[in-house]
């Protein structure tokens, strides 16, 4: 898994530990260290406390930094990205 680097970039421009931002909302430290490492997905509220904890938006955080293969993931499951054969 990718490394959220924007997250990162978030916190250190505040000059936070990621104990101040994991109380902040609502998580361990120990999660949210995850959450940067790209061990562990928030889930939707999670991302959301966290996005409105930074004062931005959840795609800017966590869909800014995703890798090819997992954006073909979801193209994938909202049926993009496939070949579709053409019936004569």
């Amino acid at each position: 898994m990718k490394r959220r680097v924007r997250l990162i970039e978030l916190r250190s421009n505040k000059r936070l530990l990621q104990r101040q931002v994991a109380e902040a909302c609502g998580i361990t430290t120990s999660y949210y260290g995850m959450i940067e490492l790209g061990t562990r997905t928030p889930t939707l509220e999670i991302a959301m406390k966290i996005a409105e904890f930074f004062e931005t938006t959840v795609e800017d955080i966590f869909f800014n930094d995703l890798d090819n293969s997992m954006l073909s993931n979801i193209n994938l499951l909202h049926g993009r990205g496939r070949e579709r054969k053409q019936h004569d």
